[in-house]
């Protein structure tokens, strides 16, 4: 269900994103920008004008920055203190950073996968 999902918006997205085409694919696509929203992934091939050394080194610096995070908000939520007397909605919010803040480092990692794989 997923293509008929998008092929309406082929237009749109074409027009909004300045692209030559868009192509619906049921495989990862090697050699290209890689982003998730959602449970959709997206493939932006790289072409001359992109300076994939720069993407990489700044993939490379949002995963160290993302690791980080992860890394003080899983101190945060070791601290028995924290957990015993924060409002159960707070400790909450940072089990939810964390899942977002892991899930950003598996995307991040795979997009220097797909970015340093031609």
């Amino acid at each position: 269900d997923h293509p008929r999902k998008f092929s309406k918006f082929k237009t749109i997205l074409k027009k909004m994103a300045n692209l030559e085409s868009v192509e619906i694919v049921d495989k990862k696509v090697n050699g290209a920008i890689h982003f998730v929203h959602k449970a959709d992934e997206f493939y932006i091939p790289t072409t001359e004008g992109v300076d994939i050394s720069k993407q990489i080194g700044e993939l490379r610096e949002a995963l160290h920055y993302t690791e980080g995070f992860l890394e003080s908000v899983i101190k945060k939520l070791s601290n028995k203190k924290f957990v015993d007397n924060a409002p159960e909605s707070v400790v909450e919010m940072e089990r939810k950073k964390k899942e977002d803040a892991e899930a950003k480092i598996r995307t991040l990692k795979e997009s220097l996968e797909m970015l340093t794989r031609k």
